[in-house]
């Protein structure tokens, strides 16, 4: 009955039996999405040992702890620091203690190409921000998602909990 396990639980081969019910009708990857959401969000704050900012969602923050947008309103020059990183969607900014330290973007999968990864990185290069993708701990819409980690530096992204 798997292709991944080879002796599956009751369980497992209960909710294989019901997502190809599902299937039938809906979408099952949503009832996946929704079944896992917040098991990797919790496993993604643990891992980074993060919780989330308060106030503006603005990559900016990884450098000067606030947003120039929120500061200058309509003199905001996106030059001078840029706000929101490429192909970023379903944004969210964390912090460890009272630092920002991560910016994340949760771009669908089918919206991404060789162009954007190469926009992303050449916004890092600039900034100075050190980056990574992760399709395990994108929590929005697990299975269509990526997680996109935009790190104030490289020691902030190798400080895990779990020495990954």
């Amino acid at each position: 009955m798997s292709r991944f396990i080879e002796k599956p639980s009751l369980e497992y081969v209960q909710a294989v039996t019901a997502l190809r019910a599902l299937s039938e009708t809906q979408e099952p990857g949503r009832a996946y999405a929704d079944a896992m959401a917040e098991r990797i969000l919790a496993r993604f704050k643990d891992a980074y040992c993060v919780h989330e900012a308060r106030g503006y969602i603005c990559c900016a923050r990884l450098r000067t702890r606030v947003c120039p947008h929120a500061q200058n309103g309509d003199d905001y020059n996106p030059d001078k620091i840029l706000h929101r990183p490429p192909c970023t969607d379903h944004a969210s900014l964390w912090m460890r203690g009272k630092e920002p330290v991560l910016y994340v973007s949760q771009p669908y999968t089918w919206h991404l190409n060789g162009s954007d990864i190469e926009q992303i990185a050449a916004f890092c290069r600039r900034w100075e921000f050190y980056w990574q993708l992760n399709a395990e701990l994108s929590w929005h819409f697990a299975g269509k998602t990526i997680l996109i980690a935009i790190w104030r530096s490289q020691q902030d992204a190798q400080w895990r909990r779990d020495g990954k």
